[in-house]
């Protein structure tokens, strides 16, 4: 259930975030339009991920409030990552992109990935209700970063 605490936690991480948007648009030059978007978003996420990551590697101490903000963020974003990628001209061979074409030949199975994505950050969303460990934490990110891995090997630049 959200409480109190995890709001302020969102309300006090908001900042932040809109920091971290900034710098990701400034490591973007010259990605435009949805890339740009796409790119955005993506950082976003490696943001959320790799502050639990920290966590899990005691590299930062765990504070389930950071945890549950960053699963919020990578389930917000896992819930519209098919939006950044439409069918178009700019989307497929724009400025700067690192989307691979298959992505578009291969729509389905891309959009297993995806759905993967939205079914992990889920995951740990729903276990985290009831209280969220240092274990819990663990293992949803170890099926969140799997998704993400399995899908940045088929359809990303290296």
């Amino acid at each position: 259930m959200f409480n109190e605490g995890r709001l302020n936690a969102l309300v006090m991480l908001l900042p932040g975030f809109m920091l971290l948007h900034a710098s990701a648009t400034l490591s973007h030059k010259g990605a435009t339009g949805i890339i740009k978007q796409r790119m955005d978003s993506m950082k976003e996420m490696e943001t959320a991920a790799e502050a639990m990551a920290d966590m899990v590697k005691n590299k930062a101490p765990f504070d389930p409030d950071l945890a549950y903000t960053s699963i919020v963020t990578l389930e917000l974003h896992a819930q519209t990552l098919l939006d950044y990628f439409p069918d178009t001209p700019e989307s497929r061979t724009g400025n700067s992109t690192e989307a691979l074409p298959r992505i578009w030949s291969s729509w389905k199975d891309f959009t297993l990935l995806a759905e993967s994505l939205v079914q992990e950050t889920d995951r740990l969303k729903q276990a985290s209700v009831s209280g969220l460990d240092e274990l819990t934490l663990r293992k949803g990110l170890k099926g969140i970063t799997a998704t993400c891995k399995n899908c940045h090997e088929d359809y990303r630049e290296p």
